[in-house]
């Protein structure tokens, strides 16, 4: 068992430490309260806390790289006219976004359903629609919440929190996706839809489709929950393995819907009885039936196809992540082969054959890596740090143990090459 020098240990622990050159303060950058400041003051400061750039926000650190940029952030908003408006990088805004994900995710799977199997397939009354109201009132406040948050530039350099172009951009982009999916129809005609016939009523179904419009809201779903997964400390071939979930079940949903509300959709067109079939997703052919109509042949055909893409999609992107984690290995198996290649061309002897493999294997652990890119993207401070790390003992002589950071760094920098 190795005795360790305590001086050695405390050495060790004032490398690692990192001395940082920001003042300690709460972070908001917000002036300080007195002792005695009012409920309503402290607040209003710990509301604009929240709509403030945050470090705890997933998306902060891919575009502030630094503590000082996000300090210099916070400062230019709270001090600017718009400090009121939400970052959208904030906590906030982090939070608000999570709501959203769970509403979007619920009027996907409920709209539909109540569509087709029960105002359509059932002619049911409009009070199914109750569980769906709430979540109206929830996308209102979050268009009310749209045109005060600001948006990052393309390139991702720039934040902009003026009110006029944030109107600008969120009218030109979902705002009237939002606002026209966002309104309960049935409000204005709580009647019933009557069966196909001369006397239906079918067409006022056409405004209760137009909540289904909050599908093209899809991508911003994805978005919020890469967010919510890298919060959460999830890799990123996991959270799209969790992606691949929640749509694979998405779609399951809306092909049933799809094959169920069909014939009734035909019937309230030609205003005849149909017999009901049901289409598959991603059969491959329809032995099945006996005889079938041009339009039901035709929706199968769709399904058909779309379902044989999803599951092109879904076989692509299942090798694409199997071979970025095996990529290391690949790129290691490769060197290897060169290597004997070049032991085979040149002759070796043995003995010296065996030393090249041993170096390589240790050198790589059996998986290749770039590491002078890697060292060059590094910081100073991070370069040292692994370095003091991959030479521990060089801290155990005793005549360097006085030695300052700095004078380490270049004999350990000096050792490596």
């Amino acid at each position: 068992m190795t005795i360790r020098n305590p001086n050695v240990l405390i050495k060790r622990g004032n490398l690692r430490a990192h001395v940082c050159d920001l003042p300690r303060t709460s972070g908001s950058n917000l002036p300080k309260l007195p002792p005695n400041a009012r409920f309503y003051s402290r607040w209003k400061r710990n509301l604009q806390k929240l709509v403030l750039v945050s470090i705890r926000h997933p998306l902060t650190s891919s575009v502030f790289r630094s503590q000082t940029a996000v300090a210099f952030e916070k400062k230019r908003h709270s001090k600017s006219s718009h400090r009121w408006m939400i970052h959208p990088f904030s906590m906030l805004r982090f939070y608000w976004d999570t709501i959203m994900t769970i509403i979007f995710l619920y009027i996907f799977v409920t709209v539909p359903h109540i569509m087709c199997f029960y105002r359509i397939g059932k002619s049911s009354s409009p009070e199914r629609w109750n569980i769906v109201y709430p979540t109206y009132a929830i996308c209102i406040i979050d268009i009310f919440l749209n045109f005060i948050t600001g948006f990052i530039s393309p390139d991702g350099h720039e934040i902009f929190l003026d009110t006029t172009l944030i109107a600008r951009r969120y009218v030109k982009g979902y705002f009237f996706v939002d606002l026209i999916s966002s309104v309960p129809y049935t409000w204005f005609y709580p009647t019933l839809i009557l069966p196909p016939g001369p006397d239906s009523n079918s067409a006022l179904l056409i405004l209760e489709f137009l909540p289904i419009l909050k599908l093209i809201r899809m991508p911003t779903v994805r978005r919020n929950i890469q967010q919510i997964n890298a919060s959460c400390g999830i890799p990123q071939a996991q959270h799209i393995t969790i992606w691949l979930v929640i749509l694979t079940l998405l779609i399951f949903h809306w092909s049933s819907c799809v094959s169920y509300i069909f014939p009734y959709i035909v019937m309230h067109i030609q205003g005849k009885t149909m017999k009901v079939r049901v289409s598959n997703l991603i059969g491959s052919n329809f032995v099945e039936f006996d005889s079938f109509g041009n339009l039901d042949t035709i929706l199968r055909c769709i399904l058909l196809l779309l379902g044989k893409g999803y599951i092109i999609y879904l076989i692509v992107t299942i090798f694409q992540l199997l071979e970025s984690s095996a990529k290391p290995k690949l790129k290691y198996q490769r060197i290897m082969h060169e290597v004997k290649e070049y032991i085979h061309q040149n002759k070796l002897p043995l003995y010296l054959q065996d030393k090249l493999i041993f170096y390589y294997k240790y050198r790589y652990q059996d998986n290749f890596f770039k590491e002078n890119i890697i060292s060059d993207t590094l910081s100073d401070h991070l370069n040292q740090e692994t370095l003091f790390h991959s030479n521990q003992r060089l801290l155990d002589i005793m005549i360097l143990h006085n030695l300052p950071r700095n004078v380490l760094g270049d004999l350990t920098t000096l050792q490596k090459m």
